[in-house]
This record gives C-alpha cells, sequence and structure tokens, in this order.
C-alpha cells in the first residue's frame, strides 16, 4: 500500500465528525470500544475501516429490538441537538 493510500483511511476527528454529519465533541462522546483510536501528540486518529463498522453497526441496531441502552443513545442525542439550538 503506498503512503498516499494510507493517508486517505487514516482521519482526523475533524474529518470524521464531517463524514458522520455531527459535531466534534459527538464524535468524542462514542466510546473508545465502539470507535477506536490513535493518540498521536495532540490529534486523535481514525480508521476509515472503524468508521464504516461503527456505521454499520449502528444501522444494524437499528432494526434489532430495542436494548436497555436505547434510551441512554436517545437521550444523548437529544442532549447534544438542545445544545446546539442553544449556542
Amino acid at each position: 500500500m503506498s503512503g498516499h493510500a494510507i493517508a486517505h483511511t487514516i482521519l482526523d476527528i475533524e474529518a470524521v465528525a464531517g463524514l458522520l454529519r455531527c459535531s466534534v465533541d459527538t464524535v468524542r462522546r462514542i466510546p473508545f470500544a465502539e470507535l477506536p483510536h490513535a493518540r498521536i501528540g495532540r490529534k486523535n486518529l481514525y480508521l476509515m475501516a472503524d468508521i464504516e463498522n461503527l456505521v454499520r453497526r449502528r444501522a444494524g441496531a437499528a432494526c434489532a429490538p430495542p436494548s436497555p441502552l436505547t434510551g441512554d443513545v436517545i437521550d444523548l442525542l437529544a442532549d447534544d441537538v438542545r445544545g446546539r439550538s442553544q449556542r
């Protein structure tokens, strides 16, 4: 794999937020177990494959029966929306 191809598979947090269409703060709140990253200096770096896996898992979860944590996730999303509307 060339260095150029690697550069396209490693993303900083701002790029991840753009891909997921959410804020950087929302990306930071995603548990490490769901979206692993490497801390290099002051930067969190993410692999595109991990982002794709996160989206696939969460899309699959939308089709699955609700889990006890579903309310917590909805509350987090509601808090995020409320925080943006008050800015």
